[in-house]
């Protein structure tokens, strides 16, 4: 029945404001919605009447209007403001329905909007002992920041008072008694209960200045206004059953109690002759004692020492005892697969397939003294992150397409997609982001078994004008890690234990030289990992922008319309927003059937897409199947673009007779798609060139000046070389390699220089080659080929006047590229 009552209440309150119309708020009906949510605001400390302790709203006021809520079925909030906000600013504020103040000091002309008046008090003035003030005296009075509203009162009756404003009834207090202030201003119920306080014990209320209040709720709005008889009787109520003991409980019954710094200043004489015997006693104490410190001392650090030298032997013997078992795995298969190529050379088959693995335990030794080399840069400050313009597209391919290959090798799905790529062309180190993502793969790779998956996804985040954030994602299928194993993953040697070590190998280096290598780049990684399910390691590397790759734009392909067709809605959404930044008709669909079905209906209603780009590996029809029918029912004008994640050339073959011109390999940047449609319509200068195959690179007639020192490294480098029709001359130091550039006999087009070399290193011969100062010797391309391999080691090939550095052991295929570069430009 109560409820009821309320109810038609409120009714009748919206029918009075609404017909109001002559209130100073406009407003409609709509607007007056009684949700029975009232936000209340208030000053963060209005110190005993209310406060706030651990965010909640404390004291006299919340306890009376919680139960004024509690009896009219409202909810009520507060909205907490520092002390510097006015009592107009926090009414201003759109959250905000009524605000805590003194009808005294409301706007006369909306003062009939104020609750009825719930608690009252006096603002008193406090004095030292013995002040006399007049009205003509000269004084200067403390008030607290948020009661400022008080000065025109207090302004009547001393009208040559100076206002100091400060932020507790404290602050004042303590001005009060050190003489800056004549007068303090306070609540008599803060004041009664700060006096009683033994730090203010000389001062006094004085009635100098005394003034009765009240305090009520004023609402702010026309809405909130028509609660006011809704509170008005909960106030009635209350007070009627006696709100006097709620002030009594929350304010002029509260207890003072003594502070620590209180006790201190009561018995300040007591506790200065106490701290002085406890000086002279630990004084005493020190004296007596300082030969047996100094003994304890000297033994304490001895013992550190020991531990520190033990700790040191032990970390030693642990780093040995795993870098000698890494060392030797690869090199034991190396040395018995080499014995065993001696028995079969007369077996080509089987000498093969012994060559192949001596090639891999090959790979794998110098993936793990890479490792050492890594791990000892990072320590000893030797690795610097570098600062150059790159893209990001070629170096994502560049690794991507070898873990391609690797998983195809094993069995192991392969993808790699890229999301929201705006920006190609960053400042960063490039090498250090390929080897970044190198190792992640070859994590993912090592641990996952035939038929797993392994997922690499590539998106940025604009952070700034100037900066994105790069993101890789690799995402495998493998056995995962245990929960110990994750808390130490990072850690140098960490594997999950000796079974894993046996199984898959690897030096337990890697993840610890990734980690290091984000951070110097001011990244981040992270990784989720479930026992048996699978683990994901999530990278995001800030780039600098270096600024967008120039889009072809001889050719207006903004009225195309493009259908892309792919399994995987995030590709499809990802070059659908693509293509119409390009202002291009972008549908897509992830079905076969559908996709069929689309261009069926779009050449029922106008005409047929111009543009197909197609997925190859999706479920029920193909890719090439999918191209068949389609070319049944379109003509010849729209052109097909085949993408895949796989590698394309695989496909090629099958594409003969489909007439496709274009393919695309995930993930895709928006360069290579623009590109591609723009060489699909038929402009040949805007096709990618294709890079050089090794097979078809030949050095035929190059004349290469090979510096040497080493005979087994020479016979190596040499066959190599032939291999490809090089002429190659061999210098054992680098004295024989600038007598014979000195003697030129033979105009040599590159000199492959080592360094570490007896007589003269290669610093000092190429210094000397390029003091000759004629055409020939300072256009002479000098590489170093050398094991030195850290970066201090190239700035200083460079220093020398070196060209470039090439990295022992040779890798074939860049050394024959590097080379037929040179070649070409000759």
């Amino acid at each position: 029945m109560y409820k009821k009552n309320v109810c038609i209440l409120k009714a009748l309150l919206i029918t009075i404001v609404v017909l109001s119309s002559s209130s100073m708020f406009a407003f409609s009906e709509e607007d007056i919605l009684f949700n029975d949510v009232l936000t209340i605001a208030t000053h963060s400390n209005l110190e005993l009447l209310m406060y706030t302790k651990d965010g909640q709203a404390k004291g006299y006021c919340p306890e009376l209007l919680n139960r004024i809520a509690e009896l009219k079925n409202l909810t009520i909030k507060y909205k907490i403001f520092g002390p510097n906000v006015t009592t107009i600013e926090m009414a201003k504020d759109p959250d905000v329905d009524f605000v805590i103040l003194s009808p005294l000091f409301v706007p006369e002309e909306i003062k009939n909007q104020c609750s009825n008046e719930f608690y009252y008090d006096t603002y008193v003035s406090i004095t030292q002992q013995g002040e006399i003030i007049t009205n003509n005296d000269i004084v200067k009075i403390g008030l607290i920041k948020i009661h400022t509203i008080h000065e025109a009162t207090f302004k009547k009756i001393l009208p040559k008072c100076e206002f100091v404003y400060y932020d507790t009834t404290e602050d004042i207090l303590e001005a009060v008694k050190n003489g800056t202030l004549d007068i303090g201003l306070s609540s008599e119920d803060r004041a009664n209960y700060l006096l009683r306080s033994p730090f203010f014990t000389e001062l006094v209320l004085n009635n100098t200045l005394a003034q009765s209040y009240g305090m009520a709720l004023w609402a702010v709005n026309a809405k909130s206004s028509a609660y006011i008889p809704i509170i008005n009787d909960g106030i009635d109520l209350i007070i009627a059953d006696g709100s006097q003991r709620i002030i009594t409980a929350n304010i002029r019954s509260t207890k003072y109690e003594n502070s620590l710094f209180d006790k201190i200043y009561s018995h300040w004489l007591a506790l200065v002759l106490f701290f002085v015997v406890i000086a002279l006693l630990v004084l005493l104490y020190i004296k007596s004692q300082t030969n047996n410190k100094k003994l304890i001392v000297v033994n304490t650090q001895l013992k550190i020492a020991t531990k520190k030298a033990n700790a040191a032997a032990k970390a030693k013997t642990v780093f040995l005892t795993n870098m000698s078992h890494e060392l030797r795995t690869p090199l034991n298969a190396i040395l018995g697969l080499n014995t065993l190529l001696k028995d079969n050379l007369n077996n080509r088959e089987v000498a093969e397939d012994y060559a192949e693995k001596i090639e891999q335990s090959s790979k794998i030794l110098l993936g793990i003294i890479n490792d050492i080399i890594d791990i000892a840069a990072i320590e000893h400050g030797k690795i610097k992150i570098l600062h150059e313009v790159f893209n990001v597209k070629e170096n994502i391919h560049m690794v991507t397409e070898m873990y391609y290959n690797n998983c195809l090798q094993k069995g192991i799905k392969y993808k790699a997609l890229a999301k929201n790529i705006e920006q190609e062309m960053l400042v960063g180190d490039a090498f250090r982001l390929r080897q970044i993502l190198l190792n992640l793969l070859s994590n993912a790779y090592k641990f996952t078994e035939k038929e797993g998956t392994i997922t690499v996804n590539i998106s940025e985040e604009e952070i700034s004008d100037t900066h994105i954030l790069l993101h890789l994602e690799v995402k495998d299928t493998g056995c995962g890690m245990s929960s110990d194993l994750q808390k130490r993953l990072f850690n140098k040697f960490e594997q999950e234990d000796a079974t894993t070590v046996t199984k898959y190998g690897g030096s337990g280096l890697g993840l610890s030289i990734t980690k290091n290598l984000i951070e110097m780049m001011n990244g981040t990684i992270s990784f989720e990992s479930k026992l048996k399910k699978g683990t994901t390691f999530s990278v995001s590397i800030p780039f600098e922008v270096a600024g967008p790759i120039p889009l072809r734009t001889t050719r207006d392909i903004s009225k195309l319309s493009i259908l892309i067709v792919d399994d995987d809605i995030d590709t499809c959404k990802y070059l659908s927003a693509v293509t119409r930044k390009w202002d291009m008709k972008t549908d897509y669909v992830t079905d076969s059937h559908a996709a069929l079905k689309k261009i069926e209906n779009k050449i029922a209603i106008e005409k047929e897409y111009d543009i197909y780009l197609i997925d190859i590996k999706m479920p029920t029809l193909n890719g090439f199947e999918l191209v068949t029918k389609i070319k049944e029912i379109i003509s010849s004008k729209s052109q097909i673009i085949m993408m895949s994640g796989y590698d394309i050339s695989d496909f090629k073959k099958q594409t003969q007779n489909l007439d496709i011109r274009t393919f695309l390999s995930k993930p895709i940047f928006p360069s290579e798609l623009f590109n591609a449609i723009i060489c699909n319509l038929g402009d040949e200068k805007y096709c990618e060139e294709t890079e050089y195959r090794q097979e078809d690179i030949s050095l035929k007639g190059m004349q290469i000046l090979l510096v040497e020192d080493n005979t087994i490294n020479q016979l190596i480098a040499k066959k190599l070389l032939e291999s490809k029709e090089a002429l190659v001359t061999v210098a054992n130091n680098g004295q024989e390699a600038l007598d014979s550039i000195l003697n030129k006999k033979i105009e040599y087009d590159v000199v492959l220089m080592d360094i570490q070399m007896p007589v003269m290193d290669g610093y000092e011969a190429t210094r000397r080659v390029r003091a000759i100062n004629s055409d020939y010797s300072n256009n002479l391309a000098i590489y170093a080929m050398t094991a030195n391999s850290f970066k201090s080691d190239i700035e200083k090939a460079l220093e020398a006047g070196m060209n470039g550095h090439i990295a022992k052991p040779i890798e074939p295929k860049a050394l024959y590229s590097l080379l037929a570069n040179i070649f070409k430009k000759i």
